[in-house]
Protein backbone atom coordinates (compact mmCIF):
# COMPACT_ATOMS: atom_id res chain seq x y z
CA UNK A 1 0.00 0.00 0.00
CA UNK A 2 1.14 3.33 -0.96
CA UNK A 3 -0.50 5.28 1.96
CA UNK A 4 1.67 4.93 4.99
CA UNK A 5 5.18 5.46 3.26
CA UNK A 6 4.03 8.83 1.98
CA UNK A 7 2.45 9.57 5.30
CA UNK A 8 5.86 9.21 6.99
CA UNK A 9 7.72 10.89 4.52
CA UNK A 10 5.58 14.05 4.24
CA UNK A 11 5.24 13.68 8.27
CA UNK A 12 8.91 13.75 8.24
CA UNK A 13 9.29 16.66 5.74
CA UNK A 14 7.17 18.39 7.72
CA UNK A 15 8.91 17.69 11.00
CA UNK A 16 12.28 19.16 8.96
CA UNK A 17 10.71 22.29 8.78
CA UNK A 18 9.41 22.61 11.98
CA UNK A 19 5.57 22.86 11.48
CA UNK A 20 4.04 22.61 14.57
CA UNK A 21 0.40 24.05 13.84
CA UNK A 22 -0.36 23.57 10.37
CA UNK A 23 -2.87 26.00 10.86
CA UNK A 24 -0.92 29.04 11.01
CA UNK A 25 2.27 27.72 9.74
CA UNK A 26 1.96 26.20 5.97
CA UNK A 27 0.28 27.96 3.07
CA UNK A 28 -3.22 26.73 2.06
CA UNK A 29 -2.76 24.37 0.08
CA UNK A 30 -0.63 22.97 1.92
CA UNK A 31 -3.06 22.88 4.61
CA UNK A 32 -5.07 20.32 1.74
CA UNK A 33 -2.08 18.43 1.20
CA UNK A 34 -1.52 17.98 5.06
CA UNK A 35 -5.42 16.92 5.51
CA UNK A 36 -4.99 14.15 2.79
CA UNK A 37 -2.33 13.29 4.23
CA UNK A 38 -3.95 12.69 7.89
CA UNK A 39 -6.64 10.89 5.74
CA UNK A 40 -4.60 8.52 4.56
CA UNK A 41 -3.23 7.90 7.86
CA UNK A 42 -6.47 6.85 8.90
CA UNK A 43 -7.16 9.98 11.22
CA UNK A 44 -10.39 11.24 12.13
CA UNK A 45 -12.02 14.58 11.31
CA UNK A 46 -12.23 15.21 15.01
CA UNK A 47 -8.31 14.22 15.34
CA UNK A 48 -7.54 16.41 12.34
CA UNK A 49 -9.58 19.57 13.56
CA UNK A 50 -7.56 19.50 17.08
CA UNK A 51 -4.65 20.00 14.83
CA UNK A 52 -6.03 22.88 13.09
CA UNK A 53 -6.71 24.68 16.61
CA UNK A 54 -9.95 23.59 17.03
CA UNK A 55 -11.20 25.63 13.03
CA UNK A 56 -13.91 22.83 11.94
CA UNK A 57 -15.00 25.33 9.27
CA UNK A 58 -11.43 25.63 7.89
CA UNK A 59 -10.81 21.88 7.77
CA UNK A 60 -14.55 21.33 6.09
CA UNK A 61 -13.78 23.22 3.42
CA UNK A 62 -10.57 21.59 2.86
CA UNK A 63 -12.44 18.40 3.09
CA UNK A 64 -14.89 19.45 0.71
CA UNK A 65 -12.32 20.66 -1.79
CA UNK A 66 -10.60 17.15 -1.56
CA UNK A 67 -13.93 16.09 -2.02
CA UNK A 68 -14.59 18.17 -5.36
CA UNK A 69 -11.25 17.81 -7.12
CA UNK A 70 -11.80 13.41 -6.24
CA UNK A 71 -9.08 13.02 -4.35
CA UNK A 72 -11.40 11.82 -1.40
CA UNK A 73 -14.32 10.19 -1.21
CA UNK A 74 -17.42 11.17 0.74
CA UNK A 75 -16.65 8.48 3.28
CA UNK A 76 -12.96 10.27 3.60
CA UNK A 77 -11.07 7.15 1.72
CA UNK A 78 -8.28 8.42 -0.31
CA UNK A 79 -9.19 8.07 -4.41
CA UNK A 80 -6.36 6.59 -6.93
CA UNK A 81 -5.90 10.73 -7.94
CA UNK A 82 -5.64 11.31 -4.26
CA UNK A 83 -2.22 8.90 -3.89
CA UNK A 84 -1.41 10.07 -7.04
CA UNK A 85 -1.87 13.70 -6.21
CA UNK A 86 -0.16 12.97 -2.62
CA UNK A 87 3.07 11.58 -3.85
CA UNK A 88 3.34 14.55 -5.98
CA UNK A 89 3.20 16.82 -3.42
CA UNK A 90 5.75 14.94 -1.35
CA UNK A 91 7.97 14.63 -3.98
CA UNK A 92 7.66 18.45 -4.47
CA UNK A 93 7.82 19.15 -0.89
CA UNK A 94 11.15 17.48 -0.86
CA UNK A 95 12.62 19.10 -3.75
CA UNK A 96 11.78 22.78 -2.03
CA UNK A 97 13.36 21.00 0.95
CA UNK A 98 16.40 20.17 -0.12
CA UNK A 99 16.85 23.29 -1.93
CA UNK A 100 16.34 24.96 1.04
Amino acid sequence: MIGPKIVQNTEQSMTDKKIRDPARSISALKQAFYILNCMADRRTRKEIIEEFGGDDQLVSIWINYLEERNYLTIDGSLTNRGYEALKHFVFLNSKEIATS
